[in-house]
């Protein structure tokens, strides 16, 4: 390497600026500089900040305040798809955009599962209130017949149709009909909809701006899901969703354990035949080899990655997708990593070796789950979208790095060092274990080596069930309870009693069954915490967490009578009661 560092101390902060009106004029933020991502003190970090700050503060990042994409492109669905889904989900996208206005609620039902939120629980994060809105405002109304509302909203089952007034309305709008099935007013929506003619009667007949959308009850409080294709609609179409935080998603993006590296080289598109890769594809694996115009940053730390290469998106593309809408873009995608999950993809984009910098972009891709109809997800080809620019010397999010260097030579030395492969850096040395006597308390890391204790998970919210026997809510038998609930608002924030490692983060029996989302945490020395009920999780198995840090937050998933954390402490698989440890 040739280049003059020296000299470039003093022009990077020329480039910088430059950078930043570039950046700015390209994603179409000028008139809105106050939600410009690149703005100084804007969520994500500019050049200046990237050395102090390695992550996004994704409690400011929203669909809406993300940059402007700068490609215009298109989705065209073939017949049979369409035929299949019943409805057209073909879309188009202008530069100049932001993601609110093209992505749709079925994008992310695997990724951040945004439908699992309700009207009323989106009110709540972004101080938006029900009672303002119109039935018009949320777009799923207008394709809901009777039949589709009393599926998302059982109760109105036994309301008299007169009591509902846009039901009303609609039902004396079929005047004829109802008087054909000797319907009127005074019976039940339940009643009604036993007719096939009136049952598939739709909002969409009337004026909706003329009815608030709580004048059906129960309508803001069910979760978007419920309702009728409501994974066509566009994320601006479902009051107040463009403005909720990415980390306040029903499971949102986790910062925790991610790998930061470090750029030692940026190379310019004359590099070519470079084979120690950490960027590809789900498909390909995230080692995908690059013959020509192998643009590239080169890693210098940690160490599992020392050398190794991450190729531009902007000259190599690689294999994505799954399922029939794998086809879509040629069934290909920008090669790139994935350090926030499967929801977005980042790819290195233009490099300068001149400046030692390299701009990167994110790419969104579409998926399609629709009842019992799967068809996959597209390569991820939306985009690029403006993201964190990186410069030699300076810092890259990579994310957990295991998956791309299983089969590189960096992999093969590490393994020989000791090192671990999820964070790149040396695996620490076992410490021999001491009985709790004799040893000393970590509270911090919860590792072996004498009594864990703990802190509460959620303070200042009241004991709701105790441990031990008791008439179980929903059974009404008298049963064994084997931790402590405290009454926690949805959308509370759940901290780890005490450091250790995470061993379960997902759905332990179901969604209306057993714990729900559940997260363990092994502390050592026998002791396991269990938290139950969760709506998502901010870690996954195999993390290391700190006492105190957030693990997920509160709901009422599985068998759950109402919002609350279940906490339990286990000793050798006993459960103990937590108010016996909790300092």
């Amino acid at each position: 390497m040739t280049r003059i560092k020296l000299f470039r101390k003093w022009l990077l902060p020329l480039l910088a600026a430059t950078v930043f009106i570039l950046a700015v004029t390209l994603s179409g933020l000028l008139p809105l500089p106050a939600r410009s991502s690149f703005a100084p003190g804007s969520a994500i970090p500019t050049e200046a900040e990237m050395l102090e700050i390695a992550t996004p503060d994704w409690a400011k990042i929203t669909l809406r305040t993300l940059p402007a994409i700068l490609k215009s492109g298109s989705f065209q669905a073939p017949e049979n798809l369409i035929s299949i889904l019943g409805y057209d989900p073909s879309r188009s996208w202008e530069a100049g955009q932001t993601a609110n206005q093209y992505m749709r609620l079925g994008d992310f039902q695997e990724s951040f599962q945004l439908q699992q939120f309700s009207i009323r629980a989106i009110g709540e994060l972004v101080g938006l209130d029900p009672q303002l809105l119109r039935l018009a405002d949320l777009a799923l109304s207008t394709w809901q017949t009777l039949r589709d509302l009393t599926q998302a909203v059982p109760s109105l089952e036994d309301l008299p149709i007169g009591d509902v007034a846009p039901l009303a309305d609609l039902l004396a709008g079929a005047e004829k009909l109802a008087a054909e099935a000797g319907i009127s007013l005074d019976n039940t929506i339940g009643e009604v909809i036993q007719h096939e003619a009136l049952a598939d009667l739709s909002l969409g007949a009337l004026d909706l701006s003329q009815y608030s959308l709580e004048s059906i009850p129960g309508l803001t409080d069910v979760a978007l899901e419920r309702f009728q294709d409501w994974q066509k609609s566009i994320i601006d179409q479902i009051p107040g969703l463009a403005d909720v935080p990415f980390a306040n998603f029903p499971n949102p993006i986790v910062n925790l354990g991610v790998v930061v590296g470090k750029v030692d080289t940026v190379f310019g598109p004359k590099e070519a035949d470079r084979r120690n890769t950490i960027s590809g594809s789900y498909v390909e694996g995230f080692n995908v080899a690059c013959q020509s115009h192998c643009a590239h940053l080169e890693l210098s730390e940690p160490e599992l990655v020392r050398g190794t290469q991450w190729i531009s998106g902007q000259y190599q593309q690689v294999r994505g997708g799954r399922g029939p809408l794998a086809q879509a873009n040629g069934g290909l995608e920008p090669t790139g990593r994935h350090p926030f999950g499967n929801a977005f993809k980042i790819a290195v984009m233009a490099t300068d070796e001149a400046s030692g910098r390299a701009d990167t972009g994110l790419y969104f891709r579409l998926c399609i789950k629709h009842a019992f109809v799967d068809l996959g997800c597209t390569p991820y080809f939306i985009g690029p979208i403006p993201w964190l620019p990186v410069q030699e010397e300076g810092t890259i999010i990579l994310g957990q790095i295991k998956e791309g260097l299983s089969t590189t030579q960096a992999a093969k030395v590490a393994a020989a060092k000791g090192i671990d492969p999820t964070t790149g850096q040396p695996k620490p040395k076992p410490s021999p274990s001491a009985s709790p006597s004799t040893s000393s308390t970590n509270s911090t890391t919860g590792k072996a080596g004498g009594p864990v204790r703990f802190i509460h998970p959620a303070p200042g919210y009241p004991i709701t069930s105790n441990f031990g026997w008791r008439v179980h809510p929903r059974y009404k038998t008298r049963r064994f309870h084997s931790g402590t609930d405290w009454g926690t608002p949805a959308g509370t924030i759940i901290r780890a009693a005490a450091g250790g490692q995470v061993t379960f983060a997902r759905i332990s029996g179901s969604l209306t069954s057993g714990y729900g989302r559940l997260v363990i945490i092994d502390h050592g020395n026998g002791y396991k915490t269990y938290y139950a009920h969760l709506q998502g999780f901010f870690v996954r198995e195999g993390d290391l967490v700190e006492q105190g840090k957030p693990v997920g937050r509160a709901d009422s998933t599985g068998l759950s009578t109402g919002h609350h954390l279940h906490f339990e402490i286990r000793q050798n698989g006993q459960p103990q009661n937590p108010l016996s440890y909790i300092q």
